[in-house]
């Protein structure tokens, strides 16, 4: 039995991703069978403009060590107190700060 995460990441999960949502597909299986997203190409073009991005992608980039995601989440939540006038910048840019820099590496302080 093929894991979901496999299944997400595989031709067929991708091919309905993409029909579904519009995200470029991670996949290229998906992309050149005509059968998945081939043909979805040929007949909705719109659809096939992140494809043509591909040449000019470069490297992602992000927060290092394995609390990126946390770090990203950290960010958002100050972000959304400082706009929602929970806080004001003086209090809220410290604190957000200090809480990334309690989330990074050793290495990276």
């Amino acid at each position: 039995m093929e894991s979901h995460q496999a299944f997400v990441t595989g031709p067929e999960g991708q091919t309905a991703m993409a029909k579904l949502t519009g995200y470029m597909p991670g996949n290229k299986i998906a992309v050149e069978k005509a059968e998945l997203l081939g043909s979805f190409y040929a007949s909705h073009p719109n659809h096939s403009t992140s494809l043509k991005q591909v040449p000019v992608l470069g490297e992602w980039t992000s927060f290092p060590g394995e609390n990126a995601l946390k770090i990203i989440e950290v960010i958002k939540d100050h972000t959304e107190a400082l706009v929602t006038a929970r806080y004001g910048a003086t209090e809220t840019m410290p604190k957000l700060v200090q809480d990334v820099n309690n989330l990074m590496p050793a290495q990276c302080k």
